[in-house]
């Protein structure tokens, strides 16, 4: 299960890998989908963004003042325990709607989602228990693993994040790479 936490998001973006290679020339039957997949995509962005500021797994050890002794539970954690993965999948869905097939939307969210389902149980959780012990367990009691708490949303809106907004942006800008391979495909092999 380690080597699937490892390559989860490799193992996430298979549906849009095969589409971005293997599917027909015809880029966009439905042009419509470009909006939707926008705003998906960027909602994915500002999630991972938002989560990072908390998290800070990919900010460097420089710019932390102590070592985390339990679960992060603020912020976007506060309304669910896995928003970092709600972004890739929000951002996966976005980039299928950009081929503008509903289906590809369905099919590569759903198996993103499967995916990370899986890591989450499998591997993360049972890793974070044993790492945090009660006081992770309590929290998986009071925050759902997917589904956002709206009653939540004020009070994670007002926390104060231990990272700044532009050096959690600084460490997730290379997400924005994921739409490289689109805007090739879809400006030159057309």
């Amino acid at each position: 299960m380690k080597l699937v936490f490892k390559l989860r998001t490799i193992l996430a973006i298979i549906p849009l890998v095969y589409s971005l290679f293997f599917s027909s020339n015809t880029f966009i039957d439905a042009p419509w989908l470009l909006v939707p997949g926008s705003l998906c995509f960027g909602a994915g962005i500002f999630l991972r963004i938002w989560a990072q500021q908390y998290l800070g797994y990919r900010i460097p050890r420089k710019y932390r003042t102590t070592r985390r002794k339990k679960p992060v539970t603020s912020g976007p954690y506060k309304l669910c325990r896995n928003p970092v993965y709600m972004g890739n999948t929000l951002i996966i869905a976005g980039l299928s709607a950009f081929f503008g097939r509903v289906q590809l939307v369905a099919l590569a969210s759903t198996w993103a989602f499967f995916v990370y389902h899986t890591v989450i149980t499998g591997y993360e959780e049972p890793h974070l228990r044993e790492k945090y012990g009660n006081s992770y367990a309590r929290y998986m009691t009071t925050t759902g693993r997917w589904i956002p708490s709206p009653g939540k949303l004020r009070e994670a809106l007002r926390d104060s994040s231990p990272f700044p907004f532009h050096l959690a942006l600084r460490f997730e800008v290379h997400n924005l790479g994921w739409l490289l391979p689109f805007v090739i495909r879809y400006l030159f092999f057309q």
